[in-house]
């Protein structure tokens, strides 16, 4: 009976379903932990009923991802005419802890800079973090330049995904973004509709890259 086993088991038939069951889990349970770092305009340009959208937006983004210091963490810095972080990577382990607090991103007014956001957030938000790092930055028009100081992100391995909500500049969604295919633009009504492809892009990578760091 044994031997019966042990051929049944070594089969052609059985080892292609058992190489699938691998495939399974290595794409849906082996990843890399992800540092995704939330850099959000809150200035003129989200008053009124815009910064609720962008509130319901932020949480959805947050849900579609498993959140836990295993896998995915998220930090916050918002922005007007200065930035400022709300939370930091290890503060929020928890998805529902986390989404209530996305519920309630404070208003802070003025233009928006959104360089010195970004010089900020690669200062204070991911210089200490050792994981596959993912910068969402969610905006309108900048008052300042951003060139320069998207570049300071890029070249300290952060992935940057823009998306350009309202009155955006397609210039500069570019200039900030690691390429064209990680910029997205959508009305307020509409953000909700780019958070599969948002996560897809965040994601995108992160398999091979546990693969190559075991």
């Amino acid at each position: 009976i044994d031997q019966e086993i042990k051929e049944f088991l070594f089969s052609e038939g059985v080892r292609s379903k058992l190489f699938i069951i691998f495939l399974y889990y290595l794409f849906t349970v082996v990843s890399r932990a992800l540092d995704i770092g939330l850099i959000v305009d809150v200035s003129s340009n989200v008053a009124g009923k815009k910064l609720l959208r962008i509130r319901n937006f932020l949480k959805q983004i947050v849900a579609s991802f498993t959140v836990s210091t295993s896998f995915t963490r998220f930090g916050m810095v918002e922005f007007g005419n200065y930035p400022r972080k709300l939370f930091d990577f290890s503060r929020f382990p928890n998805k529902a802890t986390l989404i209530n607090v996305l519920g309630r991103v404070p208003y802070i007014g003025g233009k928006a800079m959104v360089g010195k956001a970004l010089k900020y957030s690669a200062v204070s938000l991911f210089s200490r973090s050792p994981r596959q790092k993912v910068a969402i930055v969610v905006t309108g028009k900048s008052g300042d330049p951003v060139a320069g100081l998207a570049r300071v992100l890029r070249r300290a391995k952060v992935k940057v995904i823009t998306v350009g909500v309202g009155d955006y500049s397609v210039q500069q969604l570019q200039q900030m973004a690691t390429n064209k295919r990680n910029v997205f633009t959508t009305k307020f009504k509409t953000l909700n509709n780019i958070v599969r492809a948002i996560k897809q892009k965040a994601s995108k990578g992160t398999l091979i890259a546990s693969l190559l760091s075991h």
